[in-house]
Protein backbone atom coordinates (compact mmCIF):
# COMPACT_ATOMS: atom_id res chain seq x y z
CA UNK A 1 0.00 0.00 0.00
CA UNK A 2 1.22 3.51 -0.88
CA UNK A 3 0.64 6.39 1.46
CA UNK A 4 1.03 10.38 0.23
CA UNK A 5 1.51 13.04 2.26
CA UNK A 6 -1.47 15.90 1.98
CA UNK A 7 -0.97 19.36 3.64
CA UNK A 8 -4.15 20.75 4.95
CA UNK A 9 -4.31 24.32 6.78
CA UNK A 10 -2.16 25.26 9.61
CA UNK A 11 0.58 23.33 7.72
CA UNK A 12 -1.20 20.04 8.94
CA UNK A 13 0.10 17.00 6.94
CA UNK A 14 -2.39 14.23 6.75
CA UNK A 15 -0.75 10.97 5.27
CA UNK A 16 -2.72 8.62 3.88
CA UNK A 17 -3.14 5.84 1.49
CA UNK A 18 -3.38 6.57 -2.26
CA UNK A 19 -7.17 4.92 -2.51
CA UNK A 20 -7.85 8.82 -0.49
CA UNK A 21 -8.33 11.73 -2.80
CA UNK A 22 -9.21 15.29 -2.10
CA UNK A 23 -8.63 15.92 1.21
CA UNK A 24 -10.16 18.92 3.32
CA UNK A 25 -10.22 19.75 6.51
CA UNK A 26 -13.18 19.56 8.58
CA UNK A 27 -12.02 20.89 12.34
CA UNK A 28 -9.72 20.37 14.96
CA UNK A 29 -9.94 19.82 18.84
CA UNK A 30 -7.36 18.72 21.66
CA UNK A 31 -7.28 15.46 20.34
CA UNK A 32 -7.43 15.31 16.98
CA UNK A 33 -7.86 16.66 13.30
CA UNK A 34 -10.81 15.95 11.20
CA UNK A 35 -10.76 15.88 7.47
CA UNK A 36 -13.04 14.90 4.39
CA UNK A 37 -11.89 12.91 1.47
CA UNK A 38 -13.04 10.69 -1.79
CA UNK A 39 -12.38 6.98 -1.07
CA UNK A 40 -11.74 5.63 -4.71
CA UNK A 41 -12.32 1.93 -3.65
CA UNK A 42 -16.04 2.77 -2.77
CA UNK A 43 -16.91 5.79 -4.14
CA UNK A 44 -18.38 7.67 -1.16
CA UNK A 45 -17.13 9.97 1.24
CA UNK A 46 -15.46 9.93 4.23
CA UNK A 47 -14.10 11.13 7.33
CA UNK A 48 -10.81 10.84 8.28
CA UNK A 49 -9.54 11.66 11.86
CA UNK A 50 -6.01 12.31 12.77
CA UNK A 51 -5.12 11.36 16.43
CA UNK A 52 -3.01 14.05 17.69
CA UNK A 53 -0.36 12.81 19.91
CA UNK A 54 -1.32 9.97 20.64
CA UNK A 55 1.42 8.17 22.72
CA UNK A 56 2.59 11.30 25.16
CA UNK A 57 1.72 10.05 28.44
CA UNK A 58 -0.07 7.47 29.83
CA UNK A 59 -3.68 8.79 29.63
CA UNK A 60 -3.19 10.11 26.42
CA UNK A 61 -2.29 6.40 25.03
CA UNK A 62 -5.10 5.11 27.62
CA UNK A 63 -7.67 7.47 25.87
CA UNK A 64 -6.39 6.30 22.12
CA UNK A 65 -7.18 2.92 23.75
CA UNK A 66 -10.08 3.46 25.37
CA UNK A 67 -11.76 5.55 22.33
CA UNK A 68 -11.03 2.41 19.80
CA UNK A 69 -11.88 -0.51 22.05
CA UNK A 70 -15.28 1.37 22.14
CA UNK A 71 -15.96 1.99 18.84
CA UNK A 72 -15.06 -1.87 17.68
CA UNK A 73 -18.24 -2.85 19.66
CA UNK A 74 -20.69 -0.24 18.26
CA UNK A 75 -22.63 -0.96 15.10
CA UNK A 76 -25.93 0.74 15.35
CA UNK A 77 -27.49 3.23 12.82
CA UNK A 78 -27.21 6.17 15.62
CA UNK A 79 -23.67 5.85 16.77
CA UNK A 80 -20.74 6.39 14.05
CA UNK A 81 -19.02 3.95 12.01
CA UNK A 82 -15.57 3.12 11.65
CA UNK A 83 -14.24 2.03 8.32
CA UNK A 84 -10.42 1.32 8.53
CA UNK A 85 -7.62 2.56 11.37
CA UNK A 86 -3.92 2.16 9.60
CA UNK A 87 -0.58 3.93 10.63
CA UNK A 88 1.55 4.75 7.84
CA UNK A 89 4.80 4.02 9.90
CA UNK A 90 3.98 0.52 9.45
CA UNK A 91 5.98 -0.31 12.87
CA UNK A 92 5.01 -0.62 17.03
CA UNK A 93 8.12 1.23 17.79
CA UNK A 94 8.10 3.82 15.14
CA UNK A 95 4.42 4.34 15.36
CA UNK A 96 3.82 8.17 15.59
CA UNK A 97 0.32 8.79 13.79
CA UNK A 98 -2.80 6.88 13.59
CA UNK A 99 -5.59 7.79 11.21
CA UNK A 100 -9.30 6.77 11.64
CA UNK A 101 -11.73 6.69 8.99
CA UNK A 102 -15.07 6.97 9.69
CA UNK A 103 -18.41 8.03 8.30
CA UNK A 104 -18.83 11.44 6.82
CA UNK A 105 -21.50 13.60 8.46
CA UNK A 106 -22.66 16.73 6.26
CA UNK A 107 -22.84 19.00 9.52
CA UNK A 108 -23.00 18.88 13.49
CA UNK A 109 -25.87 19.52 15.52
CA UNK A 110 -24.48 22.74 16.82
CA UNK A 111 -24.28 23.56 13.41
CA UNK A 112 -27.86 22.90 12.88
CA UNK A 113 -29.21 24.07 16.03
CA UNK A 114 -27.00 27.74 15.06
CA UNK A 115 -28.23 28.19 11.09
CA UNK A 116 -32.16 26.90 11.23
CA UNK A 117 -34.91 27.20 13.23
CA UNK A 118 -35.94 23.43 14.08
CA UNK A 119 -39.78 21.95 14.13
CA UNK A 120 -41.32 20.28 16.92
CA UNK A 121 -41.24 17.42 14.99
CA UNK A 122 -37.91 17.60 13.98
CA UNK A 123 -36.37 18.19 17.39
CA UNK A 124 -38.78 15.12 18.09
CA UNK A 125 -37.10 12.87 15.79
CA UNK A 126 -33.36 14.00 16.43
CA UNK A 127 -34.07 13.30 20.29
CA UNK A 128 -35.43 10.00 19.79
CA UNK A 129 -32.44 9.02 17.77
CA UNK A 130 -29.71 10.12 20.50
CA UNK A 131 -31.59 8.23 22.58
CA UNK A 132 -31.55 5.20 20.65
CA UNK A 133 -28.14 5.48 20.07
CA UNK A 134 -27.42 5.99 24.26
CA UNK A 135 -29.83 3.13 24.74
CA UNK A 136 -27.47 0.83 22.64
CA UNK A 137 -24.07 2.29 24.26
CA UNK A 138 -25.84 1.63 28.14
CA UNK A 139 -26.45 -2.02 26.84
CA UNK A 140 -22.72 -2.19 26.50
CA UNK A 141 -21.93 -1.22 29.37
CA UNK A 142 -21.02 2.52 28.24
CA UNK A 143 -20.95 5.70 29.30
CA UNK A 144 -20.19 8.46 26.13
CA UNK A 145 -19.37 11.13 28.87
CA UNK A 146 -19.33 14.00 26.62
CA UNK A 147 -22.20 13.89 24.81
CA UNK A 148 -23.02 17.54 23.24
CA UNK A 149 -23.82 18.98 20.24
CA UNK A 150 -20.91 19.17 18.49
CA UNK A 151 -19.93 15.37 19.22
CA UNK A 152 -23.14 14.88 17.43
CA UNK A 153 -23.41 14.60 13.37
CA UNK A 154 -26.33 15.21 11.43
CA UNK A 155 -27.04 14.56 8.06
CA UNK A 156 -29.34 16.35 5.50
CA UNK A 157 -32.05 13.57 5.74
CA UNK A 158 -31.97 14.49 9.95
CA UNK A 159 -30.20 10.62 10.17
CA UNK A 160 -28.02 11.21 13.61
CA UNK A 161 -24.89 9.79 14.97
CA UNK A 162 -23.10 10.15 17.67
CA UNK A 163 -19.41 10.91 17.75
CA UNK A 164 -16.09 11.05 19.67
CA UNK A 165 -15.50 8.48 22.28
CA UNK A 166 -12.22 9.87 23.62
CA UNK A 167 -13.83 10.15 26.85
CA UNK A 168 -16.05 7.41 26.88
CA UNK A 169 -15.76 4.65 29.43
CA UNK A 170 -17.21 1.53 30.75
CA UNK A 171 -19.66 1.89 33.82
CA UNK A 172 -18.74 -1.72 35.15
CA UNK A 173 -16.16 -0.15 37.03
CA UNK A 174 -18.14 2.75 38.97
CA UNK A 175 -18.56 1.20 42.03
CA UNK A 176 -14.71 1.92 42.33
CA UNK A 177 -13.57 5.47 44.13
CA UNK A 178 -11.20 6.26 40.79
CA UNK A 179 -13.47 7.97 39.27
CA UNK A 180 -12.55 11.14 36.60
CA UNK A 181 -14.85 14.28 37.68
CA UNK A 182 -13.13 16.81 34.62
CA UNK A 183 -15.31 15.39 32.24
CA UNK A 184 -17.81 16.38 29.61
CA UNK A 185 -18.04 19.33 28.47
CA UNK A 186 -19.19 22.34 30.98
CA UNK A 187 -22.77 23.55 29.59
CA UNK A 188 -23.56 19.73 29.79
CA UNK A 189 -22.00 18.90 32.65
CA UNK A 190 -24.33 16.77 35.07
CA UNK A 191 -25.16 18.38 38.53
CA UNK A 192 -23.08 14.83 40.52
CA UNK A 193 -20.30 15.18 38.53
CA UNK A 194 -19.99 18.60 39.60
CA UNK A 195 -21.11 17.91 43.12
CA UNK A 196 -17.68 15.16 43.27
CA UNK A 197 -20.31 12.62 43.59
CA UNK A 198 -20.28 9.19 42.17
CA UNK A 199 -22.19 9.10 39.00
CA UNK A 200 -23.57 6.55 35.74
CA UNK A 201 -25.33 6.81 33.29
CA UNK A 202 -27.67 8.91 34.11
CA UNK A 203 -24.89 11.89 33.10
CA UNK A 204 -25.85 11.10 29.17
CA UNK A 205 -29.47 11.48 29.65
CA UNK A 206 -28.74 14.78 31.48
CA UNK A 207 -26.46 15.74 28.95
CA UNK A 208 -29.29 15.05 26.13
CA UNK A 209 -31.40 16.69 28.05
CA UNK A 210 -29.30 20.26 27.69
CA UNK A 211 -28.76 19.46 24.25
CA UNK A 212 -32.81 18.93 23.86
CA UNK A 213 -33.66 22.36 25.54
CA UNK A 214 -30.52 23.70 23.16
CA UNK A 215 -32.52 22.60 20.00
CA UNK A 216 -36.00 23.82 21.59
CA UNK A 217 -34.24 27.81 22.85
CA UNK A 218 -31.53 27.32 20.14
CA UNK A 219 -29.54 28.87 22.56
CA UNK A 220 -27.32 26.90 25.76
CA UNK A 221 -29.19 26.40 28.64
CA UNK A 222 -26.47 26.47 31.18
CA UNK A 223 -23.61 28.97 30.32
CA UNK A 224 -21.28 28.90 33.11
CA UNK A 225 -18.01 30.52 33.55
CA UNK A 226 -16.36 27.79 35.68
CA UNK A 227 -17.65 24.87 37.91
CA UNK A 228 -19.52 27.55 40.71
CA UNK A 229 -20.55 29.61 37.83
CA UNK A 230 -22.45 26.76 36.47
CA UNK A 231 -23.45 25.29 39.46
CA UNK A 232 -25.60 28.93 39.78
CA UNK A 233 -26.96 28.40 36.51
CA UNK A 234 -28.00 25.29 37.24
CA UNK A 235 -29.88 25.93 40.22
CA UNK A 236 -31.11 29.36 39.09
CA UNK A 237 -33.19 27.41 36.87
CA UNK A 238 -33.72 24.06 38.37
CA UNK A 239 -33.84 25.11 42.39
CA UNK A 240 -31.50 23.66 44.87
CA UNK A 241 -31.05 19.57 45.25
CA UNK A 242 -33.30 17.86 47.53
CA UNK A 243 -32.06 17.18 51.01
CA UNK A 244 -31.46 13.94 50.18
CA UNK A 245 -29.19 14.14 47.63
CA UNK A 246 -27.05 17.04 50.02
CA UNK A 247 -26.36 14.60 52.08
CA UNK A 248 -24.26 12.25 49.96
CA UNK A 249 -21.84 15.58 49.28
CA UNK A 250 -19.03 15.86 51.54
CA UNK A 251 -19.21 18.74 54.28
CA UNK A 252 -16.95 21.20 52.06
CA UNK A 253 -19.73 20.86 49.53
CA UNK A 254 -22.88 21.20 51.63
CA UNK A 255 -21.72 23.58 53.62
CA UNK A 256 -21.14 25.95 50.70
CA UNK A 257 -24.42 24.83 49.01
CA UNK A 258 -26.22 25.72 52.20
CA UNK A 259 -24.22 29.30 52.67
CA UNK A 260 -25.77 29.92 49.37
CA UNK A 261 -29.14 31.83 49.15
CA UNK A 262 -31.88 28.98 48.61
CA UNK A 263 -33.17 29.06 44.90
CA UNK A 264 -37.06 28.70 44.81
CA UNK A 265 -37.86 25.32 43.42
CA UNK A 266 -40.36 27.57 41.14
CA UNK A 267 -37.62 28.44 38.82
CA UNK A 268 -38.08 24.80 37.37
CA UNK A 269 -41.60 25.97 36.53
CA UNK A 270 -40.78 28.78 34.80
CA UNK A 271 -38.19 26.91 32.91
CA UNK A 272 -40.66 24.43 31.38
CA UNK A 273 -43.49 27.18 30.95
CA UNK A 274 -41.39 28.80 28.64
CA UNK A 275 -40.98 25.73 26.28
CA UNK A 276 -44.81 25.31 26.40
CA UNK A 277 -44.81 28.92 25.07
CA UNK A 278 -43.09 28.22 22.17
CA UNK A 279 -45.80 27.16 20.41
CA UNK A 280 -49.56 26.32 19.90
CA UNK A 281 -49.78 22.55 21.22
CA UNK A 282 -52.09 20.31 20.08
CA UNK A 283 -53.55 17.98 22.60
CA UNK A 284 -54.30 15.31 19.97
CA UNK A 285 -50.88 15.95 18.38
CA UNK A 286 -48.41 13.14 19.18
CA UNK A 287 -45.57 16.03 19.07
CA UNK A 288 -46.35 19.23 20.91
CA UNK A 289 -44.49 21.24 23.40
CA UNK A 290 -45.96 20.52 26.49
CA UNK A 291 -45.21 17.14 25.75
CA UNK A 292 -41.25 18.22 24.96
CA UNK A 293 -41.57 20.41 27.82
CA UNK A 294 -42.76 17.30 30.22
CA UNK A 295 -39.62 15.08 28.46
CA UNK A 296 -37.36 17.81 29.58
CA UNK A 297 -38.22 18.07 32.84
CA UNK A 298 -37.65 14.17 33.28
CA UNK A 299 -34.03 14.76 32.50
CA UNK A 300 -33.17 17.62 34.10
CA UNK A 301 -33.73 16.25 37.19
CA UNK A 302 -30.83 17.46 39.59
CA UNK A 303 -30.94 14.77 41.41
CA UNK A 304 -29.55 11.73 39.61
CA UNK A 305 -31.42 9.01 41.28
CA UNK A 306 -35.12 10.62 40.49
CA UNK A 307 -33.65 11.21 36.65
CA UNK A 308 -35.17 8.93 34.06
CA UNK A 309 -33.63 6.55 32.29
CA UNK A 310 -32.85 5.60 28.60
CA UNK A 311 -35.74 3.55 28.62
CA UNK A 312 -38.61 5.41 30.49
CA UNK A 313 -37.40 8.22 28.01
CA UNK A 314 -37.62 6.14 24.80
CA UNK A 315 -41.44 5.29 26.46
CA UNK A 316 -42.01 9.15 26.43
CA UNK A 317 -45.17 10.44 24.23
CA UNK A 318 -43.37 13.39 22.82
CA UNK A 319 -40.80 10.53 21.19
CA UNK A 320 -43.56 8.64 19.17
CA UNK A 321 -44.37 10.30 16.29
CA UNK A 322 -41.28 8.95 14.65
CA UNK A 323 -40.60 5.80 17.17
CA UNK A 324 -39.33 3.04 15.09
CA UNK A 325 -38.23 -0.10 17.14
CA UNK A 326 -35.94 -1.53 14.68
CA UNK A 327 -33.60 1.54 16.01
CA UNK A 328 -33.53 0.36 19.78
CA UNK A 329 -32.47 -3.06 18.87
CA UNK A 330 -29.99 -5.08 21.16
CA UNK A 331 -26.41 -6.28 20.51
CA UNK A 332 -26.95 -9.91 20.70
CA UNK A 333 -25.49 -11.88 23.85
CA UNK A 334 -21.61 -13.12 22.10
CA UNK A 335 -21.56 -9.03 21.59
CA UNK A 336 -22.06 -8.00 24.76
CA UNK A 337 -19.77 -10.50 26.33
CA UNK A 338 -17.06 -9.82 23.96
CA UNK A 339 -17.63 -5.98 24.72
CA UNK A 340 -17.47 -6.15 28.42
CA UNK A 341 -14.32 -8.67 28.73
CA UNK A 342 -12.72 -6.23 26.08
CA UNK A 343 -13.78 -3.04 27.74
CA UNK A 344 -12.82 -3.90 31.08
CA UNK A 345 -9.10 -3.90 30.18
CA UNK A 346 -8.81 -0.07 29.37
CA UNK A 347 -10.51 0.87 32.70
CA UNK A 348 -8.94 -1.37 35.92
CA UNK A 349 -5.19 -1.48 33.94
CA UNK A 350 -2.58 0.68 35.01
CA UNK A 351 -0.05 0.03 32.34
CA UNK A 352 2.92 2.25 30.94
CA UNK A 353 3.07 4.00 27.64
CA UNK A 354 4.82 1.29 25.65
CA UNK A 355 2.38 -1.28 27.16
CA UNK A 356 -0.67 0.66 26.01
CA UNK A 357 1.33 1.13 22.15
CA UNK A 358 1.83 -2.80 22.20
CA UNK A 359 -2.32 -2.65 23.09
CA UNK A 360 -2.94 -0.70 20.37
CA UNK A 361 -1.29 -1.80 17.73
CA UNK A 362 -2.27 -5.32 18.42
CA UNK A 363 -5.98 -4.18 18.16
CA UNK A 364 -5.35 -2.11 15.19
CA UNK A 365 -3.40 -4.59 13.06
CA UNK A 366 -6.17 -7.55 14.13
CA UNK A 367 -9.49 -5.30 13.88
CA UNK A 368 -8.73 -3.56 10.93
CA UNK A 369 -5.65 -3.82 8.92
CA UNK A 370 -6.33 -7.00 7.05
CA UNK A 371 -9.02 -4.47 4.97
CA UNK A 372 -6.37 -2.28 4.17
CA UNK A 373 -3.79 -5.10 2.67
CA UNK A 374 -1.58 -5.18 5.25
CA UNK A 375 0.34 -8.73 6.25
CA UNK A 376 1.63 -8.62 9.89
CA UNK A 377 4.97 -10.00 10.02
CA UNK A 378 6.86 -12.32 12.48
CA UNK A 379 8.78 -9.44 14.32
CA UNK A 380 5.66 -7.51 14.86
CA UNK A 381 6.41 -5.33 12.07
CA UNK A 382 3.19 -4.30 9.52
CA UNK A 383 4.15 -4.25 5.60
CA UNK A 384 2.52 -3.69 2.81
CA UNK A 385 1.68 -7.05 0.81
CA UNK A 386 3.13 -7.34 -2.53
CA UNK A 387 2.44 -5.13 -5.08
CA UNK A 388 0.85 -7.08 -8.31
CA UNK A 389 3.11 -6.92 -11.38
CA UNK A 390 2.49 -4.83 -13.97
CA UNK A 391 0.75 -6.46 -17.20
CA UNK A 392 2.85 -6.72 -20.78
CA UNK A 393 1.40 -5.79 -23.96
CA UNK A 394 -0.11 -9.06 -24.48
CA UNK A 395 -1.97 -9.08 -21.16
CA UNK A 396 -2.91 -5.65 -21.94
CA UNK A 397 -4.46 -6.69 -25.26
CA UNK A 398 -6.31 -9.35 -24.07
CA UNK A 399 -8.03 -7.07 -21.45
CA UNK A 400 -8.63 -4.66 -23.75
CA UNK A 401 -10.40 -6.88 -26.25
CA UNK A 402 -12.38 -8.52 -23.40
CA UNK A 403 -13.60 -5.07 -22.13
CA UNK A 404 -14.66 -4.66 -25.84
CA UNK A 405 -16.03 -7.65 -26.79
CA UNK A 406 -18.31 -7.42 -23.43
CA UNK A 407 -19.30 -3.95 -24.47
CA UNK A 408 -20.27 -5.05 -28.03
CA UNK A 409 -22.12 -8.67 -26.87
CA UNK A 410 -25.32 -7.40 -27.46
CA UNK A 411 -24.80 -5.79 -30.83
CA UNK A 412 -22.96 -9.31 -32.03
CA UNK A 413 -26.08 -10.95 -30.46
CA UNK A 414 -28.37 -8.70 -32.65
CA UNK A 415 -26.48 -8.98 -35.77
CA UNK A 416 -25.94 -12.32 -35.44
CA UNK A 417 -29.74 -12.87 -35.53
CA UNK A 418 -30.36 -10.69 -38.88
CA UNK A 419 -27.66 -12.62 -40.14
CA UNK A 420 -29.20 -16.34 -39.50
CA UNK A 421 -32.83 -14.89 -40.61
CA UNK A 422 -31.38 -13.68 -44.04
CA UNK A 423 -29.76 -16.70 -44.74
CA UNK A 424 -31.48 -19.06 -43.37
CA UNK A 425 -35.38 -17.90 -43.87
CA UNK A 426 -36.84 -20.92 -43.88
CA UNK A 427 -36.41 -21.55 -40.35
CA UNK A 428 -38.64 -20.23 -37.74
CA UNK A 429 -38.47 -16.56 -35.76
CA UNK A 430 -37.60 -19.01 -32.39
CA UNK A 431 -34.60 -20.52 -34.21
CA UNK A 432 -33.29 -16.84 -35.82
CA UNK A 433 -34.18 -15.59 -31.76
CA UNK A 434 -32.04 -18.59 -30.54
CA UNK A 435 -29.17 -18.60 -32.60
CA UNK A 436 -28.10 -14.60 -31.75
CA UNK A 437 -28.65 -15.69 -28.22
CA UNK A 438 -26.01 -18.27 -28.51
CA UNK A 439 -23.58 -15.72 -30.13
CA UNK A 440 -24.63 -12.92 -27.35
CA UNK A 441 -23.66 -15.79 -24.61
CA UNK A 442 -20.34 -17.21 -25.98
CA UNK A 443 -18.85 -13.23 -26.26
CA UNK A 444 -20.03 -12.89 -23.25
CA UNK A 445 -18.21 -16.14 -22.42
CA UNK A 446 -15.12 -15.67 -24.07
CA UNK A 447 -14.63 -11.99 -22.97
CA UNK A 448 -15.08 -13.56 -19.23
CA UNK A 449 -12.36 -15.87 -20.12
CA UNK A 450 -10.26 -13.16 -21.17
CA UNK A 451 -10.31 -10.55 -18.22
Amino acid sequence: MRFRDHTLGNDCVFTVPERYTNLNPVGSGAHGTVCSADDSITHQKVAIKKLLTPFESNSSAHRVYRELSLMKHCHHPNIIRIFDVFIPEGNQETMTNIYIVMEYMEHSLRDVIQQYELTCEQISSLTYQLACGLKFLQSLGIMHRDLKPANVGVNKDLTVKILDFGLARADSVTSTPRLTYYIVTRYYRAPEVILGLQYDEKVDIWSLGCILGEMLFRDVLFMGDDEIDQWHKITKKLGTPPPAMLLRCSKRVREFIEQKAQRPSSGKIDLFQKVRELGPSDPNSKCNYDRAADCLAKMLTIDPTSRTDVATILEHPFLQLYRWTDFEQMPDQATLDAARDNLRLYDTSTMGVREWREKVFHLITTTWQSSLGWETQPDGAVSPRQAPQPLNSSDQYAVTFASNLTLFSPLLGYMGYKIVQRYFPENTHRQHALCGGIIFLSSLIVSRILK
